[in-house]
């Protein structure tokens, strides 16, 4: 017949399980420097598209980031808290507690410019293109990271069902707003380039009618 009971060793996998996520979360917050704000500042110059990066994108995706850090140090604290306690009760010794290590993540803003000697507006828009697959790329790779560390904790065996619910609705809450903030910068930089399009095309209409 099969095992049915706790082992302190699967309070132990669970949390490497859950680090491992960890540290592609952190990965994927990374990679928004190079892959969305960098590639901005290739093609986007003036103090729209400053204010942009440093006042919108950015900080709230760096939100999002505290927002996870909250909640794995919490799932971290709640199963190694409760695997002490169960081989505290049981005399086992066979939990090894795998500490949460926050990794700060700070993004460099100054690589978007107010102009690009004069020239101010969309230099590249497929390089704005570019920035709407990187924040793709963000928006499926924190989903499916969030979903393996749900799974996780859920078979730790050490984290019960009224807290597996609450870290459910908490990993939710987050996935809805990396949706929102991904749909909403997509939108922004869409509506950009759709206004810059229109207005190359209003003047080179007006070129034209001048001859």
């Amino acid at each position: 017949m099969n095992q049915v009971g706790l082992d302190g060793r699967m309070a132990t996998k669970a949390l490497g399980e859950i680090e491992k996520t960890y540290r592609e979360v952190y990965t994927a917050h990374t990679r928004i420097q190079d892959q969305f704000i960098q590639v901005i500042g290739q093609g986007w110059f003036g103090n729209d598209a400053v204010d942009f990066v440093s006042k919108k994108a950015g900080p709230a995706i760096l939100q999002i980031y505290d927002e996870i850090e909250r909640v794995y140090q919490s799932v971290n604290d709640t199963i190694t808290q409760n695997a002490k306690n169960f081989e505290s009760k049981h005399q086992t010794n066979v939990f090894t507690p795998i500490p949460h290590s926050r990794q700060n993540v700070t993004y460099d803003y100054s690589v978007v410019k107010a102009d690009d000697a004069g020239f101010i507006g969309i230099k590249s828009a497929s390089a704005l293109q570019y920035a709407l697959m990187g924040i793709s790329h963000y928006r499926h790779a924190m989903d499916y990271q969030l979903n393996v560390a749900k799974a996780a904790a859920a078979k730790s065996g050490f984290f019960g069902e009224g807290q597996q619910e609450k870290l459910d609705a908490s990993m939710t809450k987050i996935q809805n707003s990396i949706t929102d903030i991904s749909e909403s910068l997509n939108k922004a930089l869409t509506d950009k380039i759709k206004e810059t399009e229109a207005e190359e095309r209003r003047i080179a209409k007006s070129n034209a009618n001048t001859f």
